[in-house]
């Protein structure tokens, strides 16, 4: 009996990384057909990405939030060259950094086939879908335009159940809205 005295923490020990051993093999063997995974999306599938905005907040250099005004609270689709440019006005100048567009719970995806599906937005209906910018210095009561670098195959996740999701983080740049003239390099020669 004195034999076994010194094996038997060795053995519980042994018997210990063996169990953690299974548990660690079983998480990297291939996932069955019921589990599974998300990919990336075609972006041929997808026809509209439509979120549900309720508000813009700016989050500013010098430490303020604010909900910018001049927002339309309406759908927008972050596909559309128009329709994805959000128009806003601040209050105060400063130093811009990110905006979080607050979202409704009426963000949809449309396929490409017309069905139209719900767009999952983590956490887009509470801390707001993230649009991370430079520092991007804005005038008060100037009017910018809001454009989203948006993709289907990098910010949309296709999950295996049939599914989509938009990632929480998006970029952007904020520029001045102008109109713009654009002039011919040459005039055409009035008539004589």
């Amino acid at each position: 009996m004195k034999l076994l005295t010194p094996l038997f923490p060795t053995l519980i020990l042994g018997a210990a990384l063996l169990s953690g051993c299974s548990d660690t093999l079983s998480e990297i063997q291939p996932k069955t057909s019921s589990q599974q995974a998300d990919s990336k999306t075609k972006p041929s599938a997808i026809g509209a990405v439509l979120i549900d905005l309720e508000q813009a907040e700016g989050q500013f250099s010098q430490g303020n939030k604010v909900v910018l005004p001049g927002v339309s609270a309406r759908s927008y689709d972050l596909l559309s060259a128009t329709n994805g440019r959000i128009s806003l006005t601040p209050a105060f100048s400063g130093t811009l950094q990110s905006i979080r567009l607050v979202l409704g719970t009426g963000s949809q995806i449309q396929l490409a086939n017309g069905t139209l599906l719900a767009l999952d937005t983590p956490s887009g209906t509470t801390s707001g879908l993230k649009i991370q910018l430079d520092d991007t210095p804005l005038e008060a009561g100037t009017t910018y335009l809001l454009t989203i670098d948006f993709s289907v195959e990098r910010d949309i996740v296709s999950r295996g159940n049939g599914t989509y999701g938009l990632k929480p983080v998006l970029r952007g740049t904020v520029i001045p809205a102008s109109i713009i003239i654009n002039v011919p390099p040459t005039l055409p020669t009035p008539p004589s």
